[in-house]
């Protein structure tokens, strides 16, 4: 089914990317210094621009009533209530998804079955110098499943470097031993599976908010 699609943040690398991979649809394409209120007749809006503009075009697309998937970092989990409510109201879903890529989504998956045999958790994320936000939110979600499942108090460090697009390892450790998970993205296009799975369940959603990609797959 061809949609209209709303791209909020197309400049930006992520936002050319599924510009690019969803080019069967009608794309309207908005840049984060754009008025978003005059936008009719969109199946869908996809957020991608950075963690200083996510959460007021979050709120003003669900008071357009705009089903949305945010991308972009930046959403608190203490703001995750009021945009629930939001969505409800709206009647709409809003789906925050921290990470695109399967591999990254199968990562979290996993250290958050295994937290609970350790008793020390550091997280060290590595993205390019452009990326402005630190932790990545890729980061603060998988110490939020880790922790929330009875793992131990997670420690997270941020690298940003030349050279780099997003890696992410996270070490466990007790008593003398560890175990370490790593994620390494050589090309943006390892989130293409995951936006393409996104776009095309967001409108079979109840209306509220939903987090991850993570209840789409299954170890």
């Amino acid at each position: 089914m061809k949609l209209n699609i709303a791209i909020i943040g197309a400049r930006g690398k992520m936002g050319a990317s599924i510009s690019k991979w969803l080019n069967d649809h009608t794309l309207i394409l908005i840049h984060k210094e754009n008025s978003l209120d005059e936008l009719t007749n969109i199946d869908l809006a996809i957020e991608v621009t950075n963690s200083e503009h996510v959460l007021k075009n979050t709120q003003t697309l669900l008071k357009l009533k705009i089903p949305t998937i945010v991308g972009a970092s930046g959403i608190k989990p203490s703001d995750y209530e009021r945009l629930s409510t939001q969505a409800e109201t709206a009647c709409v879903p809003l789906w925050i998804i921290p990470n695109f890529s399967i591999s990254a989504i199968l990562m979290m998956m996993c250290a958050q079955k295994i937290a609970h045999h350790y008793s020390h958790c550091h997280i060290i994320e590595m993205h390019h110098p452009q990326k402005l936000d630190a932790p990545s939110g890729t980061a603060k979600h998988t110490a939020w499943l880790i922790e929330s499942t009875g793992g131990p108090k997670t420690q997270i460090s941020s690298i940003r470097s030349p050279g780099i697009i997003a890696d992410q390892h996270i070490l466990f450790a007790t008593m003398g031993e560890t175990l370490t998970i790593k994620h390494h993205t050589e090309s943006r296009e390892c989130y293409k599976p995951g936006v393409l799975m996104a776009v095309n369940h967001i409108l079979q959603l109840s209306p509220k908010l939903h987090i991850g990609l993570e209840f789409l797959l299954s170890l």
